[in-house]
Parts: structure tokens; C-alpha cells; sequence
């Protein structure tokens, strides 16, 4: 039995060896057999021994302990076997509990949106209830809808409530052959859902198209839609609200049915049933200003413009950091003073004050970020402080609410459709995005600008 272990677990053997003592002079011309008899029988005429602990020990009165036997080894081997084993059954139902919270948040998740979506779809009709989904119409061949989501379910994270199944049903049951989806966000997902009737343009990490994609976008709705007049635009970027608003306002605005593009705005914002303030934020309320002024005729300049610097006022917190200030602490017993010339008055000599003052740290917490600036044109990455922070060797700087103020030194010249992007870097190393902004260069006014 031992020769087949030791061929199948050598490791297991050798340490098995040195347990009971088989590979001394007097065991070798023993067989394995022989040997594990000798020692039971040792075991046998040997007075009983107390009862073992958890790892086999054997408590001794006589403070000698006795070689260990084939069966203390046995115990030894299979009590850290068992303890092994515990700790990995704890292992993995700490793991298994976490799967089972996990898929039950995704559970109550899912089964809050079936239960809304549920009541969607008419099965009797196959008729869809717009009103519970991210789809609106604007005019009557203008729609401004959510993303198509294709994982509903498949992470909380991805929960829409815009299921591709029910829009591409409403869509394909009430506009079959006449609908073009433009999608303004730079996810995809299956076209085929649609016909493949899905047009992208993407600008990644600006809020609203390009001042020069804004009417090539235009152009292609209004052609469209003017070579059909059962045709229908859908517009949707991610959430259905920014990006889209500002394109189907300009582009109410390009074809005349309203003055501007800000009125425009204004009747888009009451057909998705909130405020242009919550539909639209200011750089995408700045290219809509825009888009009037060039429809007014007034073009952007073509001149170039130099960033000396951009400030930051009110620092915002994003993270706690753990800092060492030094504090004066007086030492002395007395206040070290002598009374010289008028009666109550005294002076404190320097070495008195030296001696009195000693520097104690302590600790204490700062609220504030790490920012870093980010300057894109046409996707591109064209400055970043970072950069220069690398040069000195001194990486991103703190800064803590009690500055007041960051300023980070530029010195760029720009042109065209900029975006400008903060970001905090945390203690872990991670980039987390703290605002951004877009304009263009041909609309900012003459002069130093503060």
C-alpha cells in the first residue's frame, strides 16, 4: 500500500518517511508492510498517550517527546488536510454569496423593469406604449429617442429602458421602410435590428457636434426626409437628451419652422417633457447660439487664438487626503518674563521665546482633488498639463478647497471647434472626469478675456 503511495505521491512519501523514521539504517531491508506492523505494534506496547491536538501533538508529561508513528503522521497529514480544506470551503462561500447578492440586485432590477415593460407591449395587438419608453415624437417625422439598448439585463449597469426588441418592433411595424435612425453617440449595436438604416456620425467627448458636422447633419435629416414624405428621422445619442436635442433644434431651425435654433430648443425640451436647462447643458446652449449666428450670417473668424491660462475658481472636493501640519507648542513651565522699567509691563527675551516655542505635527485631513487639464481638437489631443508636470518631476499637483483657486499655464495657440477637459486624478491612480467645455475660437470676442 505505502510503495504504491510513494510512486503515485513521492513529495507525499518523503515526507512520510520523515515522520515515522522509514528511511533509517535499521528500517531499510524492512518492507513497508513490515514496517507499518512494527510500528502499530510499538503503538500497541507503548503506554496509551494522551489525546492528540488539532495538529497531532501529543501532550507529555515526562517533557520526551516520543518519535512520531505511522498513525500520528496519518493524524497530522489529515488535520492540516482538514483545515486546508476548511479554509477553502470558507473561500468559496464567501465568493458564492457574493455571486447570489449580485445576481439578486440584478434580479430585483430586472424584474422592476419587466414588470414596467410588461405593460409596454399589448401581446393582443403587438401596439407599443411610447409613453414607457425613451421615444418621443418631436414633429411628425422627427423623433428624439434613448440608445437602443441590446443588454437589458445582462448588468445593472446597462439597465435602459429603451430595449432594441420593442423599439426596432414600433419602428419596423408603423414605419417599415421609411425611417433612418442617426446615431450621435460613438456606441454601437446590431443594425440589423433596423434594416441597417442607421447612419453614425461621431465626435467623441464633445457635447454637441462640431460647428461644421452641426449642418452636414442637418442636411442629410433634411434630405431625408424631403425624399419621402412618409419618411421619419429618429435622432438618439446616449441618453437621448443633449446631443439629440441640440440636432433636431438646429435642424428646425435650418429648415424654417422655427426663427432660431433657441426657440426651437424651447419646443423641443417641452415635447421631452422637461426644461432646456435639464435637456441641454451650456456648451451645447453655446453651439446652438452659434448655429444662429451663422444662419444670420455672421461667420467665424479664421484667425487664431492664443490660451495663456485657465483658472479654476472654488475648488471642488473629489477626495480626502491624510496631511502632517506643523504646529507651535509651548513648552515652558512660566512665561519666561522679566519685569523691566514700568511697573506690569514685561519683555520676553529670543532665547526665551526659542526655548519656550518647540514644532509639533499633527495630523489632519484636506478636502479637495488632483486636477489635470486636457485640450482636444478634432479628437485629438493637443495639450495637457500633465506634460509639463512629467518635465518637472513633480507630477499633478494637489489642490485643497482652503486655496481658493488653481491656475494651469497654457500657452497654446487654437483654432477651430476646442474642447477642454478636466479631470481628478485619485490616490488609486484612476481618472475621473471633473467638467469639460466646448467653443470655438471664430466666436470668442476680441481681446483678453478673464
Amino acid at each position: 500500500m505505502l510503495k504504491r503511495l510513494s510512486e503515485r505521491f513521492p513529495a507525499a512519501a518523503t515526507r512520510l518517511e520523515a515522520y515515522t523514521g522509514a528511511g533509517s539504517p535499521d528500517a531499510r531491508g524492512a518492507s513497508p508492510v513490515a514496517a507499518a506492523d512494527a510500528a502499530a505494534d510499538a503503538d500497541a506496547a507503548s503506554p496509551s498517550p494522551a489525546p492528540p491536538t488539532l495538529f497531532g501533538e501529543e501532550a507529555q508529561s515526562d517533557g520526551h517527546a516520543p518519535p512520531p508513528t505511522l498513525k500520528s503522521a496519518l493524524f497530522n497529514s489529515a488535520a492540516a488536510a482538514g483545515v486546508l480544506g476548511l479554509m477553502k470551503k470558507a473561500q468559496e462561500a464567501a465568493k458564492e454569496g457574493a455571486e447570489k447578492a449580485r445576481r439578486a440586485l440584478d434580479a430585483a432590477d430586472m424584474d422592476a423593469l419587466q414588470r414596467r415593460l410588461s405593460h409596454a407591449l399589448d401581446r393582443s395587438t403587438g401596439d407599443v406604449n411610447l409613453e414607457l419608453l425613451n421615444f418621443a415624437y418631436v414633429t411628425d417625422s422627427v423623433v428624439a429617442m434613448g440608445f437602443p439598448n441590446m443588454n437589458l439585463g445582462s448588468s445593472r449597469a446597462l439597465l435602459k429602458d429603451n430595449p432594441i426588441d420593442l423599439v426596432a418592433m414600433y419602428l419596423n411595424a408603423k414605419h417599415a421602410g421609411h425611417y433612418m435612425i442617426w446615431n450621435l453617440s460613438e456606441e454601437t449595436y446590431d443594425y440589423a435590428y433596423f434594416d441597417n438604416q442607421v447612419l453614425e456620425f461621431n465626435f467623441p467627448g464633445h457635447p454637441a457636434p462640431p460647428l461644421g458636422l452641426v449642418f452636414k447633419i442637418c442636411a442629410s435629416i433634411e434630405s431625408w426626409l424631403q425624399a419621402d414624405d412618409q419618411n421619419l428621422a429618429a435622432v438618439h445619442c446616449l441618453t437621448g437628451k443633449g446631443r439629440t436635442g441640440t440636432v433636431i433644434a438646429c435642424y428646425l431651425a435650418w429648415v424654417g419652422q422655427f426663427p432660431n435654433a433657441m426657440e426651437s430648443l424651447e419646443y423641443v425640451a417641452e415635447k421631452r417633457n422637461t426644461s432646456v436647462e435639464k435637456l441641454t447643458i451650456p456648451s451645447q446652449r453655446r453651439y446652438i447660439q452659434y448655429f444662429n449666428n451663422v444662419m444670420e450670417g455672421v461667420k467665424p473668424r479664421s484667425s487664431p487664438l492664443l490660451l495663456r491660462r485657465v483658472i479654476i475658481n472654488t475648488i471642488p472636493v473629489f477626495e480626502e487626503r491624510r496631511v502632517l501640519e506643523s504646529t507651535k507648542k509651548d513648552s515652558s513651565t512660566d512665561d519666561g518674563s522679566e519685569t523691566v522699567g514700568v511697573e506690569g509691563e514685561s519683555l520676553t527675551s529670543p532665547a526665551a521665546v526659542a526655548e519656550e516655542e518647540e514644532e509639533e505635527l499633527v495630523e489632519t485631513v484636506e478636502e479637495g482633488c488632483c486636477p489635470y487639464l486636457q485640450i482636444f481638437k478634432g479628437g485629438k489631443i493637443v495639450f495637457t498639463t500633465t506634460w509639463k508636470d512629467m518635465e518637472d518631476g513633480h507630477g499633478v499637483q494637489w489642490a485643497s478647497t482652503g486655496d481658493g483657486s488653481v491656475s494651469f499655464n497654457v500657452d497654446c495657440m487654437l483654432q477651430g471647434d476646442i474642447l477642454v477637459r478636466c479631470r481628478h486624478l485619485t490616490a488609486a491612480g484612476e481618472r475621473v472626469s471633473m467638467f469639460r467645455g466646448a467653443f470655438h475660437t471664430g466666436y470668442i470676442p476680441q481681446g483678453i478675456l478673464r
